[in-house]
């Protein structure tokens, strides 16, 4: 759109009636290239996670799993993130560890236990684990599973870019990236109210984990239930203008 080969782009803009921008740098870069009919939404994915929290249910193994003792959650990693792995697993044997790898297939699967030295329960063994860590290797029960950790650990931010960080938050859990989240809003504005931590390097996640005492978590938590209700509301904004227009055609 705003390149120099984008000016048709821009025409078909101007000519909506609405758009909707999540922040107000957007807003002013359309407002930059003269089209004002815009209008600041917040971001309706903060709506979709708050209801999909109502209504989560916990897979009963996991759930068990978790509530047994402290937890810490590692989601969507990636092969980067196994000498991390292997440091929580190492300094946290009195905790219960719940992984949940972006590649769920038994080849990588099998490639990331092989990794990691020690005795590892896989979740489709449909058991009770004989060990305090669990390896998920399927996909759809992660966003549940956030409730009960104690912390989290969101992969990608050692690769290309972290994936969401908008499902463990509105959970109030304190959640940990690593330095690859420029893509998303939400997480520029979270580490600006020091309501996530950023690694420089992944041995740093020890160091984290130990500085959250009550009144830190206490604090994220609160921080957070701030930020979801402030955030929330853009469906509705969209929803309101978008059937006024439908009523008067």
């Amino acid at each position: 759109f705003f390149k120099n080969y984008g000016s048709r782009y821009l025409k078909i803009l101007a000519d909506c009636h609405t758009i909707f921008v999540q922040d107000k740098e957007s807003n002013a870069l359309l407002n930059k290239h003269k089209i004002a009919n815009v209008q600041l939404s917040g971001d309706t994915r903060i709506d979709r996670v708050l209801k999909r929290k109502k209504g989560s249910v916990t897979d009963p193994l996991i759930r068990g799993f978790m509530q047994e003792r402290k937890c810490i959650l590692l989601a969507s990693t990636h092969p980067e993130d196994v000498e991390l792995i292997q440091a929580i697993i190492k300094n946290y044997k009195d905790y219960n560890i719940a992984i949940f790898p972006h590649e769920v297939d038994d080849a990588s699967v099998d490639q990331l236990i092989s990794n990691l030295d020690c005795t590892i329960a896989k979740w489709s063994d449909n058991k009770s684990p004989l060990s305090n860590v669990l390896v998920v290797n399927t996909i759809g029960l992660l966003f549940d599973s956030y409730r009960y950790a104690y912390c989290a650990y969101v992969g990608g931010g050692f690769g290309k870019s972290i994936h969401n960080i908008l499902e463990p938050t509105v959970f109030g859990v304190p959640v940990i990236i690593g330095p690859a989240f420029d893509k998303f809003k939400e997480a520029r504005e979270l580490k600006s109210l020091e309501l996530i931590s950023v690694l420089d390097k992944s041995e740093d996640i020890i160091t984290v984990i130990n500085d959250l005492d009550q009144d830190r978590r206490q604090s994220i938590k609160t921080g957070l239930e701030t930020y979801y209700s402030e955030h929330s509301g853009a469906t509705d904004d969209v929803g309101s203008i978008a059937i006024t227009l439908l009523n008067n055609q």
